[in-house]
């Protein structure tokens, strides 16, 4: 996770800094209390950098996951909901979407993963943000073709619990250098277009050989999450 907090904005200097952000979720947040009647505070920002916390029935921090609330609304098809039985608000949902080269079958967690669990049978079309937060991500030469290519061992129905990570290659069409507004940590941000399906891709400054510009083709390793937006 500290990876993703990096490229967030979030910092992760050590575990005393992630426990004072957390702290500032909880107090600032207004709780949503979940079908299992444990809570869940979402902090989002205008940076689109967002913290998820939630709390088990005695009021314990049992989850803290950093993502980042893509605002492209995609429409997929919803395969197969993976629970993650150490931690279910971890789940992953696999979904359908149309890319490069046609369809292409994509991981993702969602933070309010259990507010939506009835709603997410095998077959409903969903609207989702696809939000890829950068683990790895280089600039590569632009006549590299676009993709979205997930681990295959991860996305078969029946894997015990798939990783919500893709190879994605694209087209920088939009960026910004945004700023975490809870910590004020900066963070690069760009949409990219990977042959006609749009990502919101999130990276550390420092682990970029150059900031993103419009028009540079870029690849990378992503963590695949983002927000439910509604049922079609």
């Amino acid at each position: 996770m500290p990876a993703r907090l990096d490229a967030l904005g979030f910092g992760a200097g050590d575990a005393a800094d992630i426990d004072a952000v957390v702290r500032v979720v909880l107090a600032e947040t207004e709780a949503v209390e979940r079908p299992d009647a444990g809570l869940t505070h979402v902090c989002g920002t205008s940076s689109r950098a967002a913290l998820v916390v939630h709390q088990d029935l005695s009021g314990a921090v049992a989850c803290v996951t950093p993502f980042l609330s893509a605002q492209t609304r995609t429409t997929v098809r919803v395969v197969a909901t993976v629970p993650d039985h150490e931690c279910p608000h971890c789940s992953v949902l696999l979904v359908d979407v149309w890319g490069p080269g046609g369809a292409v079958r994509v991981p993702m967690t969602t933070p309010h993963f259990l507010l939506w669990a009835d709603a997410l049978v095998v077959g409903a079309t969903i609207e989702v943000g696809l939000g890829a937060v950068a683990e790895s991500v280089a600039h590569v030469d632009a006549a590299t073709p676009p993709s979205v290519v997930p681990d295959l061992a991860t996305t078969a129905v029946g894997v015990k619990v798939p990783a919500p990570m893709v190879e994605l290659c694209g087209t920088v069409t939009s960026h910004l250098l945004r700023h975490n507004e809870l910590t004020g940590g900066a963070f690069e941000w760009a949409s990219v277009d990977c042959g006609g399906l749009i990502f919101e891709v999130c990276a550390a400054p420092g682990d970029l050989r150059r900031p993103f510009k419009t028009g540079d083709t870029i690849a990378g390793r992503f963590h695949i999450s983002g927000p439910i937006w509604s049922v079609v």
